[in-house]
């Protein structure tokens, strides 16, 4: 007998960066309101689900990913009404809304850490991670992973930026107030989540030092303890605490876990979440002899066939997805510019039809390349404005600091979306953008695509089609 999947499992989802997407009041910031006004094209396109990149007040030191109130909205993108108002207009057009959860770490501004930091013996201490003094590790984006507190003398772990202390998930009352704010917004509609940074929740006992006894500064250790042994049984704690089920479409970002380990995760009966989303299509990239980008087509059907093989037969499918809010665009990573629209549509073809949950990342359906950016100023994101005063502390040239930027940066593919080449702004805002639209996009946009019979847009809608057929 084939497998049988629940109708979710190969769902369209489409990933949504609010303050890039669509501007609804005119300050030049993507919002909930601009988001509600594009429905219809998203549903046009055939799109089942959004999920919504953090939308929580946040000091924005990581754009959202360092949040200070999980239970409200960030003035930036609107109020509570806003979001029922998306809620509502979602479901009434038949479609589902995701939150990504960030739950592996807070803001330093947010009142479980401003307790947790308030004395040695605060209730909320072990919250977090407390030493007195720190191991060798260092964080994710670079520098030690471990702050000294003026306040108790002591040093907090982040595996992020100093901004961002992590949790420490061992602690029953930690697990219990996430699920109370995944139950809040389980009871506000919402359909299902996104969990940011899954596998680094557990960290190794008694945290100790990547090489003890030897010279020198901080060492990485995060790759040390992705999905350690026990992370499942702390999820599916978690889970059974917020009153999530299989019912729910939760999706968790999965990098460490390998596909022969995923059914535990997704499998049927037991597996706590609906589809992983994994990171071994990120390093398949291959350059031609001239230096070219280009994609290793074995490793991606390879990669593709051991996910299905190792799923399939216990009732779970993977996640097709290709583009997020932190990488590269693919079109750019792996086509030469004069075959990007080509590209494009081999990529979602290879990809979308086959059997899977589809993610989509915004701008991903025009084909849109990396944005490119002749002025370091024009660069938003804290982690590149970080990495652009460490190079220049260096002695790096303006133009090499430029040039790295246009390769790696997470700017690359967080720019506003046009959607009519014929309006100012691409249509995007009717202000001056939160960050420059790049004017090569201006031409793909959304209205001239979708009267393009032969557009990306188009081909993928019509992909998406096949896939229901």
């Amino acid at each position: 007998m084939p497998p049988r999947f629940r109708p979710w499992q190969e769902c369209v989802v489409y990933t949504v960066w609010p303050r890039s997407f669509a501007d609804g009041n005119g300050d030049g910031i993507g919002d909930l309101a601009g988001l509600t006004e594009r429905l219809d094209e998203l549903r046009w396109l055939g799109v089942d689900a959004l999920w919504l990149a953090p939308i929580h007040p946040s000091p924005n030191a990581d754009y959202g990913y360092d949040v200070s109130d999980h239970l409200d909205v960030h003035p930036d993108f609107g109020t509570m009404a806003d979001f029922r108002s998306l809620r509502d207009e979602l479901h009434r057009r038949g479609m589902r809304l995701l939150l990504d959860l960030v739950i592996n770490h807070t803001s330093v501004r947010h009142p479980w850490f401003l307790d947790s930091r308030s004395s040695r013996t605060s209730a909320r201490r072990d919250w977090y991670y407390w030493r007195a003094r720190p191991n060798d590790w260092e964080s994710i984006f670079g520098g030690p992973a471990w702050t000294r507190d003026e306040v108790t003398g002591e040093y907090y772990l982040h595996l992020f930026f100093p901004e961002q202390p992590d949790l420490d998930w061992s602690n029953p009352a930690v697990r219990q107030a996430l699920a109370e704010i995944a139950r809040f917004w389980l009871d506000e509609g919402v359909d299902g989540f996104r969990f940011d940074a899954l596998t680094v929740l557990k960290k190794e006992e008694g945290l100790p030092d990547v090489a003890p006894g030897e010279p020198g500064g901080p060492r990485p250790a995060w790759s040390r303890f992705l999905a350690r042994p026990g992370l499942l049984d702390w999820v599916r704690d978690f889970a059974e605490r917020a009153g999530i089920t299989r019912d729910h479409l939760t999706l968790g970002e999965a990098n460490g876990i390998a596909a022969t380990d995923a059914p535990a995760w997704v499998g049927e009966p037991q597996g706590p979440l609906s589809a992983l989303l994994h990171f071994e299509l990120w390093h398949i990239d291959t350059t031609d002899a001239q230096g070219r980008p280009g994609l290793d087509t074995r490793a991606f059907s390879d990669t593709a066939r051991s996910w299905y093989r190792a799923l399939a037969p216990h009732g779970a499918l993977p996640a097709l997805y290709l583009e997020n809010h932190d990488l590269p665009r693919i079109v750019s990573r792996w086509a030469p510019p004069e075959r990007r629209a080509q590209a494009a549509k081999a990529f979602a073809a290879a990809t979308y039809l086959q059997r899977g949950l589809a993610v989509l990342y915004q701008g991903q359906e025009l084909g849109l390349p990396n944005a490119r950016f002749t002025r370091s100023s024009d660069l938003r994101d804290p982690l590149s404005l970080r990495r652009i005063a460490a190079l220049r502390a260096q002695g790096q040239p303006e133009a090499e600091i430029l040039a790295e930027m246009n390769r790696s940066a997470r700017d690359l593919s967080r720019t506003p979306i046009p959607w009519d080449a014929n309006r100012p702004q691409a249509g995007f805002s009717s202000a001056e953008p939160w960050q420059p639209m790049d004017p090569a996009h201006i031409p793909l946009a959304w209205r001239q695509q979708r009267e393009d019979e032969g557009s990306v847009l188009n081909f993928y809608r019509e992909i998406l089609a096949r896939r229901r057929r």
